[in-house]
This record gives C-alpha cells, sequence and structure tokens, in this order.
C-alpha cells in the first residue's frame, strides 16, 4: 500500500485545479508548488503564500516579492551537553 502510494507520488501528475482556476495565475502558483523536481517548487511556503497573494490581488503583484531567507540550521546537541548545558 505505502509502496503504491509513493510509485503514484513520484510517477503520476498532480490532480488538476477546477475548471477557472487551472489556466490563470493561480494555477501557475500550484503547477509550481507541485512540481515534481524540488529544485522547481518554491523555496519556502512565505514565498508561496506571496505568490499566491499576488495572483489574487493586482495590487500586490507590483511590488517586489520579499526576499526569503531560511532559517539557520540547528546545531546537533549531545546528551551531556543537554544535561550540562554547553
Amino acid at each position: 500500500m505505502m509502496l503504491e502510494i509513493a510509485r503514484k507520488h513520484i510517477e503520476e501528475p498532480a490532480p488538476t485545479l477546477p475548471r477557472g482556476l487551472d489556466d490563470g495565475l493561480v494555477g501557475r502558483v500550484y503547477r509550481r508548488a507541485a512540481a515534481k523536481k524540488p529544485e522547481e517548487r518554491y523555496a519556502s511556503a512565505a514565498e508561496m503564500a506571496w505568490c499566491l497573494r499576488a495572483a489574487i490581488d493586482p495590487a500586490m503583484a507590483a511590488t517586489a516579492p520579499p526576499v526569503f531567507k531560511p532559517p539557520p540550521p540547528l546545531r546537533p546537541r549531545g546528551f551531556w551537553s543537554r544535561l550540562f548545558g554547553r
């Protein structure tokens, strides 16, 4: 069952949007979010949210999108450093 779901996710195209949403800017946002290759998707949920809002609101589309920087990675901490706070 799980392998079948994973295979479908990899091989089959993403579901389509309802008629009327699939051909405009909202459809472009959706297709980019549902891209199979990670490098073709949005870098963050915040970036996708801005693009979706800009697709719906033409006034927002006239502004430059904000720069999205991912947070720094967490430093792994071992048992002793957690225990003694180092």
